[in-house]
Formats: structure tokens, sequence, C-alpha cells
């Protein structure tokens, strides 16, 4: 027997909610304001700043997860010929 599943809430529909935190950390803590950190409300936002701490962290920065990340930066100033996008496909 199937069980009917209902459409579940993206979190965009809650704009008081916060999703996640945005990059570079900067406190917004001021006068009347109890946040520490600028908050994400869209799942959009949120996508952006997860790629970017992705594409900014080095493979083996990250203690206990050694193969998060990507090796993109040390590309940053190479020549842009088939052997190097070959190399950056692989990584």
């Amino acid at each position: 027997m199937a069980i009917k599943v209902g459409n579940i809430p993206a979190f965009d529909q809650y704009p008081t909610v916060g999703i996640g935190l945005s990059v570079p950390f900067q406190s917004t803590a001021t006068s009347g304001s109890d946040s520490i950190f600028n908050i994400n409300y869209t799942t959009a936002e949120q996508v952006k700043y997860n790629l970017i701490n992705y594409f900014l962290t080095s493979k083996g920065e990250r203690v206990f997860n050694p193969s998060f990340g990507s090796n993109v930066q040390s590309f940053l100033f190479e020549q842009n010929d088939p052997s190097s996008l070959e190399i950056l496909k692989k990584v």
C-alpha cells in the first residue's frame, strides 16, 4: 500500500528562519540586535556561500574531512591550455 506524501515546504517559505551563515564572517552585533554573524534566510544565498566555501578550501585543509575542498586555487595564474583543462577536470 502506497503512502501519499504531501509537498514538503521549502525553507524560503519561512522568512524569519535562518538557514546558514554568510562568508566572510562579519559581526553584525549592534545595539538592540542579538545576532553575532550575518545570517542567510534564503536557499539561493546559502548555496552561493556554500560554493564559495568549497572552492576557497584546499583539499587536506580540514582536519577530520581531508577530501573536502578543491585544488582550483593552485591553477589561478596558470596558462589556459588543453592540458590544464584536463587536469582541472580531474580535480
